[in-house]
């Protein structure tokens, strides 16, 4: 006599690898993103990467082409939630954050990447923004005075028309 029985396999997928990112970059630049932030990711074809939160004090930016000497960065904002194939997505084109003018410390986003269609969990991208010695900003010291004659200027006239982003003392 024949008997039959049912077997049942069920394969799971390898768990998503995601590390944090730590990057850092000069005040009034963008920090770009590349391939080498996901050398130690474990991620498939068809892996996706999802922005989980944005980062404040900037922008994070994605152009779907590559920068080289035929195209030039274009990127637009990404927005909280976007999703985006990882190969043919952030890995073909370029990912870049973007500090707000004159802005140094530290900033963060959540991100997360799925693989087969299990997602990661989030994981952070921790960003630090250098300092910069901006240059001073001078204004125009307007006077006027009749030919011939002396023309005063004080040193009011002076420090009320230099200013430093920065809070450095002119002298």
């Amino acid at each position: 006599s024949e008997t039959s029985a049912a077997v049942n396999i069920d394969v799971a997928a390898i768990p998503v690898s995601l590390e944090p990112i730590f990057k850092t970059g000069p005040e009034d630049q963008d920090i770009p993103f590349g391939a080498k932030d996901m050398e130690n990711f474990e991620y498939g074809y068809d892996s996706m990467i999802r922005i989980v939160s944005l980062p404040a004090d900037g922008e994070l930016l994605f152009d779907p082409l590559a920068s080289g000497p035929d195209h030039e960065f274009a990127g637009t904002p990404m927005t909280e939630g976007e999703e985006m194939m990882l190969m043919t997505g952030l890995l073909a084109g370029e990912l870049r954050f973007r500090p707000a003018p004159d802005f140094s410390g530290s900033v963060s986003f959540l991100w997360e990447i799925s693989k087969a269609g299990v997602w990661s969990g989030e994981k952070a991208v921790m960003l630090t923004v250098t300092p910069v010695n901006d240059l001073p900003i001078l204004s125009d010291i307007s006077k006027t005075g009749n030919e011939d004659t002396e023309i005063q200027f004080t040193g009011s006239d002076f420090s009320e028309a230099f200013s430093d982003i920065d809070g450095d003392i002119l002298n």
